[in-house]
């Protein structure tokens, strides 16, 4: 699809190129760099440099580091690709306006008011990195490794998401290749309804000693797009923000300090479920934060009390995940009090984590069976074995606090 798109929309020229190539990628990014740097209140930092269109850093070579406080970008409004239309910056989830407006912009390939960015995108599709652009074999066995439906990520948030949400929900077509090419695009990369250049390339990471940006949004419509160093930033050293490490509630209580660092800037509320399905990203960082509904468990559901009145008991149960930066050693911590599972949860928990060890002691008879492009099982069983461990410290924490061993920090 990525070569056709390029064909439709550039020309035969250029799809006749090697699609992601070093140099075909560079010239798009020079070319989007002096696009926006050529706008009056359009800022790249001089010592920013963009590697491969996949990351930025500062220069090896820069004769002093990007400061605390410095603008590393400033981003036009007219550079971003938005619906056009009411603009909220408290409002996050994808809007069927955006991913319209993007076609679009696809469509008209170099007559696009944001071609430089339009080119840079199509050389840096998302292609197939997440699952719900996965082959149909890759989906099921997912499927299979999650219960179908037992653990996130959910089935209705990847497995269905392109139907429901742009099909379904934005009347959109689904034979079109640009608007599969679009609805993707915006997924993995918008910001809060935004399409953000520059920004979109920064590494993304759950490391709090790494994270050194904070962005600030337009606060309406015309206002620019600003990423600001949260610390110093050394030569060589590579430029990070994160999908949900300021705004997260494993961090906020547990390293928020008087420091001005710790500005929360990001709405993102994210699990560690919602990066894999939204994103693709199944690294195996810290922290991870995770929610489990054991909806099958005994105390969940509706019941009727002493006064028979119809009560409901909620069998969702929400933990952090955190590792000693000394030992190694991972730590539970649950969101608030009352928050923690209770034995019906520990039971489910339990009968989930069997089921993922059954599957890995057949994963080499599964490997000779299955018919599944590698990236794809590869991001299974790294999630596989992320899901394993939240789920087995879990439920050691929790029978410790059971047996009266320890007190369970809340956040």
């Amino acid at each position: 699809m990525h070569r056709t798109l390029l064909f439709i929309l550039f020309g035969a020229a250029a799809a006749a190129a090697t699609i992601g190539a070093d140099d075909c990628n560079a010239t798009a990014i020079s070319e989007l760099v002096e696009w926006i740097d050529g706008r009056d209140d359009g800022i790249i930092h001089q010592s920013l440099q963009i590697t491969n269109g996949r990351g930025l850093q500062v220069k090896s070579d820069a004769a002093k580091p990007i400061e605390k406080g410095e603008v590393i970008a400033q981003i036009p409004w007219e550079c971003t690709i938005n619906s056009g239309k009411k603009y909220s910056p408290h409002k996050t989830e994808m809007s069927c306006g955006v991913i319209y407006k993007l076609a679009e912009e696809l469509s008209r390939g170099d007559k696009s008011r944001q071609a430089p960015y339009v080119r840079y995108l199509l050389n840096n599709l998302p292609n197939g990195r997440m699952p719900g652009e996965w082959s149909y074999e890759g989906k099921q066995f997912l499927s299979a490794v999650l219960g179908h439906g037992a653990l996130p990520p959910f089935e209705h948030l990847w497995k269905t998401d392109y139907t429901q949400n742009w099909v379904e929900g934005c009347a959109g077509d689904e034979a079109d290749e640009i608007e599969h090419a679009a609805y993707f695009l915006t997924q993995s990369r918008h910001k809060d309804n935004l399409m953000v250049p520059i920004y979109d390339m920064i590494i993304r990471t759950n490391d709090v000693e790494k994270v050194n940006t904070i962005v600030y949004k337009p606060e309406v419509i015309g206002d620019v797009f600003r990423v600001v160093a949260s610390k110093t930033i050394q030569p060589g050293e590579p430029v990070y923000t994160s999908y949900n490490i300021r705004c997260n509630r494993c961090n906020i209580d547990h390293l928020k300090t008087d420091d001005s660092n710790y500005d929360c800037d990001l709405n993102n509320l994210f699990h560690t479920s919602d990066i894999f399905s939204q994103y693709g990203i199944v690294d195996n960082y810290y922290p991870q934060s995770w929610s489990f509904d054991s909806g099958d468990s005994m105390d969940a559901g509706e019941f009727f009390s002493s006064d028979r009145s119809l009560q409901h008991v909620s069998s969702e149960f929400s933990f952090c995940l955190r590792q000693d930066s000394n030992t190694g050693e991972l730590n539970v911590y649950w969101g608030a009090a009352g928050n923690s599972a209770n034995d019906a949860d520990i039971a489910w928990a339990g009968n989930q984590l069997n089921k993922l060890q059954s599957l890995l002691a057949r994963k080499d008879v599964l490997e000779k069976k299955q018919e599944i492009p590698l990236m794809e099982w590869e991001s299974i069983w790294k999630y596989h074995s992320m899901v394993s461990t939240a789920l087995d410290e879990m439920i050691k924490a929790s029978m410790l606090v059971s047996s009266g061993g320890e007190d369970q920090d809340e956040l």
